[in-house]
C-alpha cells in the first residue's frame, strides 16, 4: 500500500505535532546520548509534511538505521528527495545514530547470544547500517575476546555431545561453530580441545 500525497497548505499545527512527536523516542536516544551530549532539538527544516510524519511515526515504533529507514520510507511512496532531507535532518539531530544503535545491536547479540564477529557482521547487514559503520563497531571486539569466545563456545557444546562417537560429535561441532561464523585452523584447534575435554571430565 503506498501513501498517496495530497497536493495544498499542510495543517502547521499537524506539522507541529509531528515535529513534537519526536520527543517520543526518548528511551533509544537516552541509550545513544552519553550525558555530556545533550538531547537535541527536532528538525527545524521545511520537509514536505507528509514525509516527516511517516519517518517520525516509524522511528517512534522501532530503533531504526539510516538505511532501514530509507527502505520503508521508500515502500510506503514517500519522494526520494525528501526522504534524503528527512534522513540527513534526523542524522544532523541525532535522531538517527547509526554507530550508536549498530553498538547497541553488537553488544545484545554478544551478551545474549554469544554471536561471533562474523555473526554480528551479517546482523548488521541484514540491518542495512553502511559498511564502515559495521567496521567501525566490529574493531571494538578485541581478537582475545574473540578467541576467547571460540574455546568457551565449543567446549559448552561439546559437553551436550557426550555418548556421541568423536567423529560424529566432531562433524557436529564443526557444523555448529560454522553456523555461528566461525571458521580456520583456530576454530579446529577450538574443536579439538573441547572434545577432548568431553572425554576426560
Amino acid at each position: 500500500m503506498s501513501v498517496r500525497f495530497m497536493p495544498g497548505n499542510p495543517d502547521r499545527s499537524e506539522a507541529q505535532t509531528d515535529r513534537d512527536n519526536l520527543a517520543e523516542i526518548i528511551d533509544i536516544r537516552s541509550k545513544l546520548l552519553s550525558p555530556e551530549h545533550p538531547a537535541p532539538e527536532p528538525p527545524t527544516s521545511e520537509l514536505t509534511i507528509d514525509t516527516l510524519s511517516v519517518a517520525t511515526k516509524m522511528l517512534a515504533r522501532k530503533a531504526m538505521s539510516a538505511g532501514e529507514l530509507q527502505k520503508e520510507l521508500r515502500a510506503v511512496g514517500c519522494p526520494a528527495t525528501d526522504i534524503e532531507v528527512v534522513i540527513e535532518e534526523f542524522k544532523e539531530s541525532l535522531y538517527l545514530d547509526d554507530v550508536g544503535l549498530a553498538r547497541l545491536v553488537s553488544e545484545k547479540l554478544r551478551s545474549s547470544k554469544n554471536a561471533s564477529k562474523n555473526q554480528i557482521r551479517r546482523s548488521l547487514q541484514q540491518r542495512l547500517f553502511e559498511p564502515f559503520v559495521i567496521e567501525e563497531v566490529l574493531e571494538d571486539f578485541a581478537e582475545e575476546e574473540e578467541t576467547t569466545l571460540l574455546f568457551e563456545t565449543a567446549k559448552k557444546r561439546a559437553r551436550q555431545m557426550r555418548g556421541l562417537s568423536r567423529d560424529v560429535a566432531e562433524r557436529r561441532l564443526i557444523g555448529f561453530l560454522s553456523r555461528r561464523g566461525w571458521g580456520g585452523s583456530e576454530m579446529f584447534r577450538a574443536v579439538a580441545e573441547a572434545l577432548d575435554g568431553a572425554e576426560s571430565d
